[in-house]
């Protein structure tokens, strides 16, 4: 792809970016050449959606374990103060959840509404 001349730096009007997109649909070796190839794995959108959000939120998980090998940041929020752990638990992806706390993340962020992960009706 992007020996083809893809450009690994476009962005939608709302600030979506390759990465985001290729996070949130678990494209794991797309997400990988653009990692190598220097995309910044703390991209996020207009709202502070972050690529290890867009992975947490769509159960990716091989997706999501490779932005941590990264050393992509667990505890970054989006503009309403969502973590990747409050999008993943929220949605009832356990297996999601379970691996952030592999990896250290903190099940006490709230929300900017005050909800926690282990608030969610799914836990």
């Amino acid at each position: 792809m992007l020996k083809h001349g893809a450009n690994m730096k476009s962005v939608t009007k709302n600030g979506w970016k390759t990465i985001n997109s290729a996070a949130d649909k678990g494209h794991v070796e797309v997400v990988r050449q653009l990692l190598k190839n220097g995309a910044c794995i703390e991209s996020a959108t207009n709202n502070g959606w972050t690529t290890l959000n867009s992975a947490a939120s769509e159960s990716q998980v091989e997706v999501l374990r490779d932005l941590l090998q990264h050393g992509t940041s667990m505890e970054s929020s989006n503009n309403y103060g969502w973590t990747p752990p409050n999008s993943a638990a929220d949605k009832g992806h356990v297996d999601v959840v379970q691996e952030l706390l592999k990896h250290g993340t903190s099940v006490e962020s709230a929300n900017n509404n005050g909800c926690k992960p282990h608030n969610s009706q799914h836990f």
